[in-house]
C-alpha cells in the first residue's frame, strides 16, 4: 500500500522556509488555500547569477 501524496507538480512547488507554506510557482497559488496568492515573476540565470523580471506597471495618475 503506497501511502505517499504526490502533487502533480514536480518542480512547480516552492517552500516557504520560515512558515511551511507552499506555493504554486506559475499561479502563485497557496496548496493549502488557493484564495492566498503570492507575486510571481519570470526568472532566469544570466552570467551565474539569478535574474527576476518586474513588470512595470502604470501610474493611475
Amino acid at each position: 500500500m503506497d501511502l505517499e501524496y504526490r502533487y502533480g507538480r514536480e518542480g512547480r512547488v516552492l517552500v516557504c522556509p520560515w512558515h511551511g507554506r507552499e506555493f504554486d510557482i506559475e499561479s502563485g497559488e497557496a496548496l493549502f488555500d488557493p484564495s492566498v496568492r503570492v507575486k510571481v515573476y519570470e526568472a532566469g540565470v544570466e552570467n551565474g547569477q539569478i535574474v527576476l523580471v518586474r513588470r512595470r506597471t502604470r501610474s493611475s495618475s
